[in-house]
């Protein structure tokens, strides 16, 4: 649909605000929130008001959403008068991204329908990607609702044993059944570990992810992303872009590296991080760290992971190759107790 951009100069602004004779005409105003579908709102976005013609449109006005999502656009009769229309226009609001050009015809993030003959006030609501508007998502609700009860025990403490009875008490106080508690708890710990926000773990767990963090974190990529994908539609998470995702996933691939040599929140003192067993083999943390990261990107089988592994210039010593591939063994053997395993022989 063609738009005629009405531009105005300052003098046309002023003419814009009376009549022929010079008094003033009243204003009309179109007011409302730009948000996501699960109510986050959109700031920065530029918002536009449109009276609609039969094959054409005229800009009424335009703002700006603020922090809260929220917009005003004022214009005057004289906006929409020049196509016919005399007492109210045929009103059209359309939210764009902050760098869009009106002229340049760029596809709009959410629009209204036409309003014919709005009112002098209108309120126009908008939902990115013009969807259906849900509500928080699941993960915020339950944040929510158990704030106000935690009475400064961290959400990472909250437990359910023979002591405490945390888990129980919220899901009774909330509604919110024990296990997704459960699992919103094991996605703040996690977070905690990895500096991964929790809500991707939330996601993820919710769409039946390993909860384990080793094995989560060792998820293939399409398998993470198709989790978070479907979490966010269906509102367990709030919404997040393409792009977003993407940065969630490549930060989950690091976590998991970071995660292996440095260990998870070993339950004893006893207990040693692979980067300490990987040290019985060499001291190299270089070797250490790019033993990971191929462990972490191999999608294929073991054998495929050592036969690919032995390309890299720093694996080209068989014997080093050899130690690693013991000591990989011994630590499942041993749960990584790094004391037995030095007390064992190594390959010959």
């Amino acid at each position: 649909m063609e738009i005629e951009d009405n531009k105005s100069t300052d003098f046309d602004s002023a003419k814009d605000n009376t009549d022929s004779n010079g008094d003033s005409l009243p204003p009309f105003v179109v007011h409302g929130t730009v948000r996501q579908a699960d109510g986050t709102p959109s700031p920065r976005l530029t918002v536009r008001a449109f009276n609609r013609k039969l094959r054409t449109e005229d800009l009424l006005g335009k703002g700006r959403t603020d922090q809260t999502g929220n917009y005003r656009i004022t214009y005057t009769s004289r906006r929409f008068a020049a196509s016919g229309e005399t007492d109210s226009a045929d009103l059209i609001v359309r939210a764009y991204a902050p760098t869009s050009k009106q002229t340049a015809g760029p596809i709009p993030l959410a629009e209204s329908p036409t309003i014919f003959n709005a009112p002098a006030d209108a309120t126009v609501n908008l939902v990115i990607g013009n969807q259906d508007y849900r509500g928080p998502a699941e993960f915020n609700r339950i944040l929510a609702a158990i704030r106000p009860l935690l009475q400064k025990v961290p959400i990472t403490d909250l437990t359910e044993d023979d002591t405490h009875h945390d888990i129980s008490f919220l899901s009774g106080e909330t509604g919110f059944d024990a296990q997704r508690l459960t699992v919103f708890v094991k996605a703040h710990r996690f977070e905690q570990q990895t500096k991964v926000p929790g809500d991707a773990f939330y996601g993820m767990l919710r769409k039946g992810l390993p909860d384990a963090l080793p094995s989560l974190l060792k998820a293939s990529p399409d398998s993470q992303v198709h989790a978070l994908v479907q979490a966010v539609a269906d509102n367990l998470i709030a919404g997040k872009s393409a792009e977003e995702i993407s940065g969630l996933v490549v930060a989950l691939r690091g976590s998991a590296v970071a995660v292996a040599l440095d260990g998870v929140a070993a339950p004893t003192s006893q207990a040693h991080s692979l980067s300490d067993l990987l040290s019985v083999a060499t001291p190299d943390a270089q070797v250490h760290s790019a033993l990971l990261n191929a462990y972490v990107q191999n999608q294929g089988t073991v054998q495929d992971f050592w036969k690919n592994l032995g390309q890299d210039p720093l694996f080209k010593d068989p014997a080093l190759v050899g130690r690693l591939q013991l000591m990989l063994q011994l630590g499942a053997l041993t749960a990584n107790a790094v004391p037995v395993v030095q007390t064992l022989p190594g390959p010959t």
